[in-house]
Parts: C-alpha cells; sequence; structure tokens
C-alpha cells in the first residue's frame, strides 16, 4: 500500500469537506479509507507524518473504528502495539530516538480524540483473558489462578500507560495521563460506553470490574497528584501546567459514576430507613428520606479516601484560594479573555464542581450510629461542606448582585453552591443546618455560622432580587432559587419524616413522640419566614406581569403551567412546614386583594389588572398549599395540614378558639372558595373582571379541593391527624361527621358542630356554589374551550367522585339547570334541532365541542349513583339522555343529514354524549344505561350506517359500543349478555358492509404519487376503527358469567353470524381464556 499516497489523498479529502463543491467526492473517499482493510497501517502513517489537522482527526477516527472492526483478527502483539503507538503520538515520543515527534502530539484536537481511541482500546482488550473460560471440572484453586492473571493483564495495560507517562516526566505527559484515565472511567460507564457491537453483557462485566477493582485506585490517584499540586501557589490560579485541573476532572468524574451494589440501603424512601434504622439503633442522618436528589453513595471502601482527616480539606482550600485569586484578578483589570483568568476559572469550576460531589456524599461512606454513637465523622463532614458553601456565597445580597451583572462566573457559583446545598438538605440531619457549637465546623478555621442562616439570606436576596419576575425565568435567579426552596422543602419533610419514623429517642431510651426532632422548630420558623417573603415576592411578580403581552403560559402551553405548578410546589412544601402561620398569610393576602378588586371595580378610571394578576397566581398557589399533591390512591389532606387540624382541635375543641376562630385549615378554605366564587359576581363578570383564564385557574383549584375536603369517605381523610397524638379529637373535629353514606344511613347521631364541609356542616351548599360556577365555565364565554374543559373534566368529576357528592347534586336545582344546559346544547328541550317540520332539515350546530359533551354527560349519569332507588335512577337517566336520544331518533329519520358538515358535527356530539353516558355506568346505574342503549340499538345501527362515509362518525360508533361492553360486561345477566352480543355482531356486519376496513389495491404508480397522502390517512383511520373493534371484542370474551347459560346460548344464531362475520375479518378465537362465560356461549367454539 502506498502509504505517503493515502496521506496525500486524505489530507486532501479532509480539506475538501469545507468546501461545498468538492464536499461529495470528499466523502467518498474518507468512506472508502475508512472501509480500507489496510487502514490501520495508513492511519498510524498518517499519525506520525501529516501536519493537516483535519487528516489527523479523521485517522484518529478511522484508527477507532478499523481496530474495533478487525480486533478479532488481531495477534495480542498487535493489540498492544496499538496502544503503544497511540501513547507514542500522545507523548511526544518516537521510536526512532532521532526522528522528530509527531505532529499530531501538537494539535489539541487530535490528541484529545486520541485518548478517547486509547480508552476505547483498553476497554475492548479488558476481557481478551476471560475469567469465565474454565469449564465445569475446575476446581477452586482454579478460579484463583486465573482471577489472578486476569487481574494482572487489566493492571498491566493501566500500568504500561501510567509508566510511559512517568518516562516522559514532563508536566504534558502528566497531564495526558490524567486526561487518559478519565476517558477509561467515562468509557468504562454504561451511559457514556461506544459502540463496540459488542453484547450488553461486556459492558456490564467491564463495570463491575472496574467499579470493583480500578475506581477507587483511579480516585486516589487523582487526589495524591492534586493535593500536590494544591501546595503549591500556582494551582488555584492555573500556572502548574494544567496538573491541578486535570486531577480535579479524574477526580470529578470518578465520582460521578452510578455506584452500584456498594452495601447501600434499599429502603421504601430511595435511601431509607429499614426496619432497624426505623428504631434508631444504627441509621444515619446520611440515609436520609427524600429521593429527589442525587446522592453518591460508593459505600464503605471509599470511606478512608473520603473522610480521614485531611484526605479531601484541599478541595476546599483550592476552591476558596480560586475565588479569591479570580476576584484580585478582576479588581486589577485583567481582561476576562485573558489566558491566566480562563486557567484560574477553570481550575476554579473544578473545584467547585468536588466540593458539590463532597456534599452528595451519602449513605455507607458515614459511619452508621453503632459504628460512631455522636455520628462525629458525617458532623466535621458536613461541616466542612457548610463552612466553604457559606464562604463562597457570603455576603448573599453582593453574590445576587454580581450574578446579575454577569462578573466573572458568579452565576455559576450562585447556582451550584446553591444546588450543593439543596444536596446537603436531602442528605444530612436538619438540626445540622442550624448547629451553631463548634463541632461541627472543626479544623475549618470559620466560626460556627449556622448553613441555615446562609441559605436564608441567600433565599431572601434572590426574591428581593425579582427572581420570580418573568424576565428571569429560566435564568441563573431562577435555578438558585429553585434549589433553595428545594433544600427548604427537604428540611421541613425530614424534620416531619425523622420525627414519624421514630428515629429521635430521648432521654430514656425510648422514642419520644411528643418531643420535636432535632432542627424541627427551627425549620418551621424559618420556613414561615421564607414563605412570607415568597409570597410577598410572588405577588409582586405577578403584578408586574400584568402590563406584559404574555405572561409565558399562553405561548408555552400545557409546558408553561407545568413548569409554573412545578416552582409552586416547591413553594408549597415549604409554606406547609408552618401551616398556621403560612395559611394565615394566604388568608389575608386573597381578603386583600379581593377586597382591592371590588374597590377597583367601584372606583372609575381605575385598572384592576394588576389585582386581577396577583388574584390569579394566589389562586394558583393556595391549592398547592392546602390540598392534596395526588400523589397517592386517594386524596387526603397533607400530613402538615391534618396535624394541624389535629393541633387546633386538641386545644380549642370544635367551637374554636376563644375569640371563635376556626382552624387555620377551615379558614383558608372558606376565603378560597371565596375567591372562586367571584366567578358568580355578576358585576365582576359585567366589566370582564373575571375572564376565561381566571375561572380557569378557580375551577383547576376547586377541583383539587373538592377531592381533598369536601364530603371525604372513610379512606383516611383527616382522621389520619389522629395518630400523631395520645388524645383523639372527636368525630366532628376530624370531619367524619356524616361524611359518608354509611353514617348517614346507619343512624349516627348529629352532633352540634359537624364539619363544615361535609353532608351535615354545609358541604351540600359549597357543591351548589361550585356547580354554579361550573355553569358559568361551561356557558358564560362560548368558544373559551380550555376554561370549559377545565370545568367538565376536572371540577364536575370531582364533584361526582364519591356517593355523597352525587347525593347532594342529585337534590339540588343547580344540577338540574347543568343537566338543561347539556341537553340544551345538543338542541334538545331548548329547541337546538331545528324546525323538524320540514324534511332534510339540518340540525342546528352545537354549543359545546364534542369532547365538552362527553365529559359533561359523563358527570351528570355518574350522579346517578346518589339515588336510592331502580326506579329513581331509570327516570334520572331517561331525563339525563333526551337529548342524545331525540338526535339519534332524527338522524334515523332523516340519516342523510349525516352527510352535510353541521349533520356530522351534530352526529359526533351525539356519540360523545352516549360515550359519557357509556363510561359513567356504575353499580346503581348500570341497568338503567343499558336499558337505554337496548331501546336505541337500531338508532345506533342506523347512524353507524349513515356516517360510513365519515371517518370520525365511524370511528366513535366503535369506540362507543366499545367503551359501552366494557362498562357494562362485569354486571349483565346471561339474557342481557346474549342481547349485547347480538348487537355486537351487527355492528361487525355492518362496518363490513361499509368496506372501510379495506383499503383496496395501490393503482399505478402515478396514481400511487397523487393518492399517497390521502392513502397513509386513510391507512391511519382504518387503524383505529380496527383497534377500537379488537378491543370490543376482547372486552367481551375476557369475561366470566354464568357457566351454566353457555350451553342455551351455543345453538343461538348469533354465534354462527358472528362468527362468520368474524372469519371474513381474520380469525377470531372466542370465549374466555379461563374456560366459560354467558359470553363464551356466543364468541366461543
Amino acid at each position: 500500500m502506498d502509504l505517503d499516497g493515502a496521506r496525500l489523498a486524505v489530507e486532501r479529502a479532509s480539506v475538501g469537506l469545507a468546501h461545498p463543491a468538492h464536499r461529495a467526492a470528499s466523502e467518498q473517499t474518507l468512506l472508502e479509507f475508512r472501509r480500507s482493510p489496510h487502514a490501520l497501517p495508513a492511519c498510524r502513517h498518517i499519525l506520525r507524518t501529516s501536519g493537516v489537522v483535519e487528516a489527523c482527526f479523521q485517522a484518529s477516527t478511522t484508527l477507532r473504528d478499523a481496530a474495533l472492526r478487525d480486533w478479532a483478527a488481531l495477534p495480542p502483539e498487535e493489540r498492544a502495539g496499538l496502544r503503544q503507538f497511540c501513547l507514542s503520538v500522545l507523548l511526544g515520543s518516537n521510536d526512532n530516538a532521532n526522528a522528530a515527534a509527531a505532529p499530531a502530539s501538537t494539535m489539541p484536537v487530535v490528541t484529545s480524540q486520541l485518548i478517547s481511541v486509547l480508552a476505547v482500546m483498553i476497554k475492548r482488550a479488558w476481557l481478551d483473558v476471560d475469567e469465565t473460560s474454565l469449564g465445569t471440572g475446575a476446581t477452586q484453586s482454579d478460579y484463583q489462578r486465573v482471577a489472578l492473571r486476569v487481574h494482572e493483564h487489566r493492571s498491566r495495560m493501566l500500568a504500561e500507560a501510567e509508566q510511559a507517562v512517568s518516562m516522559s516526566n514532563t508536566p504534558h505527559a502528566r497531564v495526558v495521563g490524567l486526561n487518559l484515565f478519565s476517558a477509561v472511567i467515562t468509557e468504562f460507564a454504561p451511559s457514556t460506553a461506544s459502540p463496540m457491537h459488542l453484547p450488553w453483557d461486556f459492558h456490564e462485566r467491564c463495570r463491575v470490574s472496574l467499579q470493583n477493582d480500578f475506581l477507587s485506585a483511579f480516585f486516589s490517584h487523582g487526589v495524591g497528584l492534586a493535593k500536590t499540586a494544591a501546595q503549591t501557589a500556582f494551582a488555584p490560579q492555573g500556572t502548574d501546567d494544567g496538573i491541578c485541573l486535570a486531577s480535579l476532572r479524574l477526580i470529578n468524574t470518578a465520582l460521578s459514576w452510578d455506584f452500584q451494589f456498594t452495601g447501600q440501603h434499599g429502603g421504601g424512601f430511595g435511601f431509607g430507613l429499614s426496619d432497624k434504622s426505623a428504631k434508631g439503633e444504627n441509621s444515619r442522618a446520611s440515609d436520609g428520606l427524600s429521593c429527589d436528589a442525587v446522592k453518591i453513595a460508593p459505600g464503605v471502601g471509599w470511606r478512608d479516601a473520603l473522610l480521614l482527616p485531611g484526605a479531601i480539606d484541599w478541595v476546599f482550600t483550592v476552591y476558596a484560594s480560586g475565588r479569591e485569586a479570580g476576584a484580585a484578578s478582576r479588581q486589577s483589570g485583567v481582561a476576562s479573555g485573558n489566558t491566566r483568568i480562563k486557567n484560574i476559572t477553570s481550575v476554579t469550576a473544578n473545584a467547585r464542581t468536588a466540593v458539590s460531589n463532597m456534599c452528595a456524599l451519602a449513605g455507607d461512606v458515614f459511619p452508621n450510629k453503632t459504628e460512631d454513637p455522636t455520628e462525629q465523622t458525617r458532623r466535621a463532614h458536613f461541616g466542612k461542606c457548610a463552612s466553604s458553601l457559606s464562604n463562597a456565597l457570603t455576603p448573599a445580597r453582593q453574590v445576587v448582585a454580581n450574578a446579575r451583572a454577569g462578573v466573572g462566573d458568579a452565576e455559576e457559583t450562585m447556582a451550584d453552591d446553591a444546588r450543593s446545598i439543596a444536596a446537603l438538605s436531602a442528605i444530612h440531619a436538619p438540626g445540622d443546618f442550624f448547629e451553631t457549637s463548634s463541632s461541627s465546623f472543626a479544623d475549618t478555621g470559620a466560626s460556627p455560622t449556622p448553613l441555615a442562616s446562609t441559605l436564608g439570606e441567600l433565599t431572601v436576596a434572590l426574591l428581593d432580587a425579582g427572581a420570580l419576575l418573568l424576565e428571569n425565568e429560566g435564568g441563573a435567579l431562577d435555578e438558585a432559587l429553585r434549589s433553595c426552596m428545594e433544600a427548604w422543602a427537604n428540611l421541613a419533610e425530614r424534620s416531619r419524616a425523622g420525627q414519624e419514623v421514630g428515629t429521635f429517642v430521648g432521654g430514656g431510651g425510648a422514642v419520644d413522640t411528643d418531643c420535636p426532632f432535632p432542627g424541627q422548630v427551627e425549620t418551621s420558623r424559618a420556613c414561615a419566614a421564607v414563605f412570607e417573603t415568597y409570597l410577598r415576592a410572588g405577588l409582586v411578580a405577578a403584578a408586574s406581569a400584568a402590563h406584559e403581552e404574555d405572561d409565558g403560559q399562553e405561548e408555552e402551553g400545557k409546558a408553561g403551567a407545568a413548569a409554573l405548578d412545578e416552582r409552586l410546589s416547591l413553594a408549597a412544601r415549604v409554606g406547609r412546614a408552618a401551616p398556621e402561620e403560612s395559611l394565615a398569610l394566604l388568608c389575608a393576602a386573597m381578603e386583600g386583594k379581593k377586597n382591592a378588586l371590588a374597590q377597583a371595580l367601584a372606583t372609575q378610571n381605575v385598572d384592576p389588572s394588576e389585582t386581577l394578576e396577583e388574584l390569579w397566581w394566589l389562586a394558583r398557589l393556595t391549592p398547592h398549599v392546602l390540598c392534596d399533591p395526588f400523589e397517592g390512591e386517594f386524596p387526603l389532606p397533607p400530613e402538615s395540614i391534618a396535624e394541624c387540624t389535629r393541633r387546633w382541635t386538641v386545644n380549642f375543641g370544635d367551637g374554636g378558639n376563644a375569640s371563635g376562630q376556626k382552624s387555620p385549615v377551615e379558614t383558608a378554605s372558606t376565603s378560597y372558595l371565596n375567591v372562586v366564587l367571584l366567578c358568580l359576581d355578576e358585576n365582576a363578570l359585567a366589566q370582564g373582571a373575571v375572564s376565561p383564564r381566571l375561572i380557569e385557574t378557580l375551577c383547576w383549584g376547586a377541583s383539587r379541593w373538592v377531592d381533598t375536603y369536601l364530603m371525604p369517605e372513610d379512606v383516611g381523610g383527616s382522621a389520619h391527624a389522629s395518630v400523631f397524638g395520645a388524645n383523639r379529637p372527636s368525630l366532628s373535629a376530624l370531619g367524619l361527621v356524616g361524611d359518608g353514606e354509611s353514617r348517614v344511613r346507619g343512624g349516627i347521631a348529629k352532633l352540634a358542630n359537624p364539619s363544615p364541609f361535609s353532608e351535615e356542616g354545609g358541604g351540600v351548599h359549597a357543591v351548589d356554589a361550585l356547580l354554579k360556577v361550573a355553569l358559568v365555565a361551561l356557558t358564560r364565554f362560548p368558544g373559551e374551550q380550555s376554561a370549559q374543559r377545565v370545568a367538565a373534566k376536572m371540577l364536575l368529576p370531582a364533584l361526582t367522585r364519591r356517593r355523597a357528592l352525587c347525593r347532594a347534586c342529585g337534590s339540588l336545582e343547580s344540577w338540574r339547570s347543568l343537566m338543561e344546559c347539556a341537553s340544551g346544547a345538543l338542541g334538545g328541550m331548548s329547541g337546538g334541532f331545528g324546525n323538524q317540520s320540514v324534511p332534510g332539515s339540518i340540525p342546528t350546530s352545537p354549543t359545546f365541542p364534542p369532547e365538552i359533551h362527553r365529559l359533561v354527560t359523563e358527570a351528570v349519569c355518574r350522579a346517578a349513583e346518589g339515588l336510592a332507588g331502580e326506579q329513581q335512577c331509570q327516570e334520572y337517566i331517561t331525563r339525563a339522555l333526551f337529548a342524545a336520544a331525540a338526535g339519534l331518533r332524527q338522524i334515523a329519520t332523516n340519516p342523510d343529514a349525516v352527510k352535510h358538515p353541521t349533520g356530522e358535527l351534530f352526529a359526533v356530539c351525539v356519540l360523545e354524549a352516549l360515550r359519557g353516558a357509556a363510561r359513567a355506568s356504575a353499580a346503581r346505574s348500570q341497568a338503567a344505561v343499558f336499558a337505554f342503549f337496548k331501546e336505541h340499538f337500531v338508532s345506533l345501527l342506523v347512524l353507524q350506517r349513515a356516517g360510513a362515509e365519515s371517518a370520525q362518525v365511524s370511528r366513535l360508533s366503535l369506540k362507543l359500543t366499545e367503551e359501552f361492553v366494557e362498562a357494562q360486561a362485569c354486571f349483565l345477566a346471561p339474557s342481557n349478555a346474549s342481547v349485547l352480543c347480538g348487537h355486537c355482531m351487527k355492528v361487525i356486519e355492518t362496518y363490513r358492509v361499509s368496506g372501510r376496513g379495506v383499503l383496496g389495491d395501490h393503482g399505478t404508480t402515478q396514481q400511487q404519487q397523487q393518492q399517497g397522502s390521502l392513502r397513509k390517512e386513510r391507512s391511519r383511520e382504518a387503524y383505529k376503527e380496527v383497534k377500537a373493534l379488537l378491543r370490543m371484542l376482547t372486552h367481551v370474551s375476557s369475561v366470566d358469567a354464568d357457566v351454566t347459560a353457555s350451553s342455551s346460548l351455543d345453538s343461538g344464531p348469533n354465534s354462527e353470524k358472528l362468527s362468520e362475520a368474524a372469519e371474513r375479518g381474520g380469525s377470531m378465537r372466542g370465549g374466555s381464556s379461563r374456560g366459560g362465560g354467558a359470553f363464551a356461549g356466543v364468541f366461543g367454539p
């Protein structure tokens, strides 16, 4: 092979990639070069002799690909030679002592790529000596001998690199060696491994081997070199030829490893407390009770390397020195682009990352309480981290001002250190943050300032600087504030969780449930102050957003709302740490803004925009604080909110305190409902103060409140608060009087002071008011589908989720108005069908979108669960579905009207309404719903045939049948099952006759080009239809019923017809897979 000719061709092609005219030919040349069987010697020659950076880069990339491709065919000597070649190029050495160093050794981009190539080769050769090669007859000594040989093979590859670096004895060589070990760790990590076309087992075995045998050695190697470099004054200033910087990178790469199988506890809280830990015997604060924070748990084997006195102190020293050097350089007027400034910034950034990693240490790396009863090791480590972070973030207002001005790396410092505090809060004991003794700050040389003080100052400074303003969203201030709020939330939740699991042991050796967990009182006070500041800053930010053309939520859609809710949920976690104070602040804010709005509306030439925006923000925040976060199966009040109710009841009883004041939870709920009832203020509606956006948020929050507090059934509710104290509150105080039907029907005597939101104590009035709010959202703003959707999809389902609520709804005039609204939207009782006396007339367009019809009708029919008798249910369902029945009859009378766009839309709305009714089928309403559908089976088939040319009507007809079968199958008697199966057979037959499932041939090539997009669309429609059809058959054939009915149905006509129809559409296994049932007689063999 002509090596010089190959070099020239690769150089021309590499340079030609930058020129559009030569790009195609250059790409072809490089691809042929990469596929060449002689690529390895050509790559070596290019890297030794070429001075073209682009050519050397292409050669290094091709060297990796060719080596991996030909690895199995290469002898061991050639594999080792490839590694030695890469090292020689990287270190600038040469086999010929008289020859000049390879030009590639001076090209940073090429050396970086060669380091990656060498790491890949080391990994590829890692299992060349395999410990699994022994047969079944091998003895223990055989395994030990092979394991020793395997370890020697792997150690030799790493040692040859270290030996070459040591022989070079230059700072550049030392940096190359450190970077190589960092690349090896990166390559062996599964998430950053290069593709090698090998099974996953290869990568996993390499990972386990490196973690168990070499990772800690890499870390110690980096620490040793970094400590030596840090002892000089040059390292923090970045003038040590990059040794300290490379060492820090190696340390950070090692600590960023995804540690597994290191003996860490695996409890239910992530880094949880085991059963033994729950008793306080050997738990450690670093076990943590939060699973959200990133934690580094390297295990016991790393304890000496990380926690011995003096092991990592130099990291904090380098970080502090780097900050000081950077500040001094900026004060002296050195330009930001200066090489010295860049070196200082790089060293400081990597030292800051190392400090962040130290803050994230958790788990078994710390001794447990059996090994270290006073937790002195952990507390000393916490003191070092806290002191370093406090020095970096003090004074907080100056740090925030520098970040806003973009001074140096102030933004990164503030954000990273705030994130480090959040990591500490998720790992260490809350009491450590308020520690004022010198024990936690031993050997740090700093005054024992509690880290909580630094955190509080930073949080307040960020809020005062406008971190919540729209202009700062997604910036450094916003990110730092999120970390601070997460830290406070972690402290609050861990202090409560520590008390609940009993990890705090009193002086007598037993768990003390009445004594606060260390740091709990201080955390509550601090969180109350932080929440007050957050509330004030949030209102300021909301008022300023009133004058923005777009507040970001509409533009970003669901993503923007989700991001806002994420921020508010963090604030809510902080506020719930001190519910008495936080709820009082929310009440005062809501009442104040509500009164301000009334005053603005009563005064001419006063713009209420800011007040409305503040109310909108409060309406979004309050449900996060007050209501269930929907993280479990049943809606329950948050633990601290329930505990607040318990404390109030124990101290003041049912009647409130001496001045008649109710509990903070009840007061806050009442205040929030008063804000929601702004939707019913005709004056505000008439003046445009109540917008669809405000109604949408109020309906969203009201639905969460209803699920949490309104007429709760006995699935926990407020009752779980009673377990936190010896004095059990009364049923009335816990909100359990008349909440569930079992208590009302069981004859529990009505107490004098029932729960304010129970069925006995005013809950019905709340239901009535919220139903009126839903009506306003549905009818007041035609075309505002977002507000309609929230009311129909969230508020109405919440108001019909429990039987007590359904019972209350059925007795209210507002519910009957809602039913009339649903019927009127379809043109029923309000005359919306148009002139039916004119033949061929087209139904008028409905008021609601189709989806709203389904949601509203589902809620209306679900309320039938609150009725007592079967006859009442029958009458109620008939009245609720009157408009849908009238629409079916009209379509059956005039099926051609469906071909008109307006008629098609009407048919779609009717089908959607019926889908809602089918979904609402439950124990009490099932019979009435089935009777309604049975009566209109013929009309439904007519509608399916009439809409055969409409993809939407055809699909909804099949989905309606599918959902109806799914909802009814578990309730039906064998006789009704036969009727239902007969209808399913007719639906299938109608679909077959329509030919919608047949796409036809492809046609000519020209027709394919013209109708390609139409065919794809038709194919998607057919897929949805057949999917609904198959799901319907699945629901029918997988339900067991009375086996004795099978024989009486086997010979029925439906069996033969349906089997015949199924055979025409494909094979179908009939009957239940569990062997029988009423449906098996129709669908079975």
